[in-house]
């Protein structure tokens, strides 16, 4: 909700945007963005998902006193982001049977 009063989801896709997704932790407002090209896939919820989680660990972790410990080594990063994979991914059929083709 946050993100997206402050503008911080950049998520449809339009020509000429690069394609993926990534998650960009602003530590002067401790609110991340996310950008991501999203082409109605199942690939575009495991994105948003995987992304969401880095969003989280940001949100998390934004009011650490040292700057250095909100960014953690990839292989811990990564630790936030595939766990929110994980535990979704008994539901990821609910996208495929909801989503208008």
């Amino acid at each position: 909700m946050i993100m997206r009063e402050m503008g911080h989801l950049d998520l449809v896709s339009r020509k000429g945007k690069a394609p993926g997704g990534y998650n960009y932790p602003l530590d002067e407002t401790g609110v991340p963005f996310i950008f991501m090209n999203a082409t109605s896939t199942l690939r575009d919820l495991v994105t948003i998902l995987h992304e969401g989680g880095h969003a989280v660990h940001s949100f998390v972790t934004r009011s650490l006193p040292v700057n250095a410990f909100r960014h953690p080594p990839s292989e811990v990063a990564e630790l936030a982001s595939m766990s929110m994979e994980l535990i979704s991914m008994d539901e990821w059929d609910i996208f495929s049977r909801t989503r208008v083709i």
